[in-house]
């Protein structure tokens, strides 16, 4: 069988493993034979075209960026793409020629989402996380190149990482498997989206269930349903927050961390957030706030990049320059929605520019009349 990887004899040896297919198939390497590898196949089954390689055992080198993920990268600025996700990242660096890259091409607002899929990004994690806008926790992948017993331990451990630096974390791969060919999951696969989202990841996400799956709306409703029901049980069962000691937001993170504190001690109804950049709102999600978070922004493209963080009701206005303008058709809105109504306390966040500062951050509470 041949595959597109023509370095793959120089670098790999005698006596080393070959992953195929998610590691659904794996080879064992007997001899070289030129530019060929001689295996014998341990643990067989049907291979089709365009399935992954993978060499758990191998050092194997390869470019930052190769010419195929150069040319999509380049076709998703051209036509605006929301977000990027960066396969089999190892290094900070990759990401950081990337979003050179995009810049070069237009897109100055680049989103990009790290893939953690071997043993290297597990360990440059903390260099990934400080340069990275998201992450994905391929944990198929990361059960071939590590030993399986310890992938449920690293998507924790990776998760809480995120969580302090206030980078959004995708939990995926076989998350709904057998949704792929039969009409509901099994108990172990509820328990494992349950357990993810008490683990404060911000999304699940399914593969082959929609991609080539039998029933891809019911495994999306299937999903929904798990999800909103392990977020009810966080809040009764009072699971602490991860504290953001780390997050990219910096101030922002303080202030959101204090709205939500300041939300549950007055038994607010909400919070309210105006944002510019997003930078409040990302910080207010990290924060996870037991009270709904309303999210209102002036640019589409930034509450599309947003919908990745857990925990935020977002919608668009057209800027104005005083809070007030924003404030109050806003929370009329929430007031006609029922979402609101008189006697409640509402926490409002913003910034907003004041003369002689760089930037002013607001915390206000409203009682609604």
């Amino acid at each position: 069988m041949g595959i597109d990887y023509e370095r793959a004899a120089e670098c790999v040896g005698i006596g080393e493993h070959v992953y195929l297919d998610d590691g659904s198939l794996e080879l064992y390497v007997l001899e070289k034979e030129g530019e060929k590898l001689r295996c014998r196949v341990e643990v067989g089954g049907e291979l089709k075209s365009r399935k992954g390689v993978i060499f758990p055992d191998s050092d194997v080198e390869f470019p930052l960026i190769n010419e195929k993920d150069n040319a999509d990268a380049k076709f998703g600025a051209e036509v605006g793409v929301d977000m990027l996700a960066m396969s089999f990242v190892r290094s900070a660096t990759e990401i950081l020629e990337m979003r050179i890259r995009l810049d070069k091409w237009g897109k100055e607002d680049s989103f990009i989402v790290a893939k953690i899929e071997d043993r290297k990004a597990v360990e440059s994690v903390d260099d990934i996380l400080h340069v990275a806008d998201g992450i994905l926790i391929a944990r198929g992948d990361l059960g071939v190149t590590l030993p399986r017993e310890k992938v449920p331990a690293l998507q924790k451990f990776i998760t809480k990482k995120a969580n302090q630096r206030g980078v959004p974390v995708i939990t995926a791969t076989q998350v709904l498997e057998s949704m792929t060919f039969h009409h509901k999951p099994t108990r172990a696969e509820v328990n494992d989206v349950h357990n993810a989202v008490i683990d404060r990841t911000d999304a699940v996400m399914l593969s082959g269930e929609t991609a080539s799956g039998s029933y891809p709306n019911l495994a999306v409703l299937e999903m929904d349903r798990i999800c909103r029901e392990a977020e009810a049980c966080r809040i009764e069962l009072g699971i602490p927050r991860t504290v953001t000691t780390q997050s990219k937001e910096g101030i922002r993170a303080q202030i959101a961390a204090s709205a939500v504190s300041v939300a549950e001690n007055m038994d607010a109804r909400c919070i309210v957030a105006f944002s510019r950049s997003g930078g409040t709102l990302r910080a207010l999600s990290s924060a996870r706030a037991n009270a709904p978070v309303y999210g209102v922004l002036v640019e589409d493209a930034v509450l599309s990049q947003l919908l990745l963080n857990s925990g935020l009701r977002l919608s668009t206005m057209p800027e104005k320059k005083k809070l007030e303008s924003l404030l109050r058709p806003t929370l009329a809105r929430l007031k006609k929605e029922s979402a609101i109504e008189r006697g409640d306390r509402v926490v409002v966040v913003a910034n907003q520019a004041e003369s002689g500062f760089e930037s002013t951050h607001l915390l206000k509470i409203y009682v609604v009349g």
